[in-house]
C-alpha cells in the first residue's frame, strides 16, 4: 500500500494556518534580533554614525543644529585630506547653512568646471583669501561694491590653501579679501600657528556677520557644542 501524496481539506486549512503562523514567529524573530544586534552595534562600536549629522552617535550634534537662511551661496574649496579629518568644522557648516557648496580638489583640473562657471560672472563671486592684491573686508569701500551671490571659501591648512591658490589662476580674477580685525578663534582641539587663523567656519561666520549683517549665533554656538562634546567623549574613553 503506498501513502496518499494529497492532503485532505480540513488538512489543508490546518496546513495554511501553521505555515502562517510560523512565517509570523519567524519575522518577529527576526525583528527581535535585528533591533537586538543595532542595540548591542550601538553599545560595542563607538563610531556608530548618526544618519542625520554624520557624526558618531557618541557626540551626535542633531539637538544644537539650528538652520540659517543666507542670501548667498558658501563655495566651499575642500583639500582632500580635509574630507576624513575628524575636527573639520565644514560638516558643521553644512548642517547649520543649507546654501553651503563643496568642491573637492586641488589641481586646476579638480575645479574645471567650477572655473568655467565663475568666469561668466566674476563680480558674482567674492573670495575670502589674504593675497597681495586683497582687500581687507572690513574697509569702508567694500561698503559701496555691489553684493555677491556666492562667498568663497579654501578648506585646506595653510600650506595646502596656498597650494590651491597657485594651482588655480582663476582664483586671482576674483574680488578677494582678507580680514584685518577678525575674532579671536575659538578653535581649541585644532591649533595653526598663524597669527589670527580662524577655522572656516569662523571665517564664515565672520564675513557673514561683517558685511551681510547675519546673526551667526546658532553656527558658532553648535561649533562650541562639537568641541565639547569631543573633548566629554575622550575624557570618558
Amino acid at each position: 500500500m503506498f501513502a496518499s501524496t494529497q492532503l485532505a481539506p480540513h488538512d489543508v486549512l490546518d496546513y495554511q494556518v501553521w505555515f502562517l503562523a510560523a512565517t509570523v514567529i519567524q519575522q518577529i524573530i527576526h525583528a527581535l534580533s535585528l533591533k537586538h544586534h543595532q542595540y548591542w552595534a550601538i553599545q560595542l562600536n563607538k563610531r556608530t554614525i548618526c544618519n542625520s549629522c554624520s557624526y558618531p552617535l557618541r557626540v551626535c550634534l542633531c539637538e544644537h543644529v539650528v538652520k540659517m537662511d543666507v542670501p548667498i551661496t558658501l563655495l566651499v574649496l575642500q583639500h582632500p585630506t580635509e574630507t576624513k579629518h575628524p575636527k573639520n568644522t565644514l560638516r558643521l557648516l553644512s548642517l547649520c547653512i543649507p546654501q553651503t557648496r563643496i568642491v573637492i580638489g586641488e589641481s586646476l583640473q579638480d575645479f574645471a568646471a567650477l572655473a568655467q562657471q565663475v568666469a561668466h560672472a566674476p563680480n558674482d563671486y567674492w573670495l575670502i583669501y589674504p593675497n597681495s592684491k586683497s582687500v581687507a573686508l572690513e574697509d569702508a569701500q567694500v561698503d559701496s561694491m555691489p553684493r555677491p551671490q556666492h562667498l568663497i571659501l579654501i578648506d585646506a591648512t595653510w600650506r595646502k590653501a596656498f597650494k590651491i591658490w597657485q594651482l588655480n589662476p582663476w582664483l586671482a580674477q576674483l574680488p578677494s579679501f582678507h580680514f584685518d580685525s577678525p575674532p579671536n578663534s575659538r578653535y581649541s582641539i585644532r591649533k595653526t600657528n598663524i597669527a589670527h587663523g580662524l577655522s572656516t567656519l569662523e571665517a564664515a561666520a565672520y564675513a557673514l556677520e561683517c558685511r551681510f549683517n547675519i546673526d551667526t549665533f546658532s553656527l558658532l554656538d553648535l561649533f562650541g557644542h562639537m568641541q565639547t562634546k569631543r573633548n566629554q567623549f575622550l575624557n570618558d574613553k
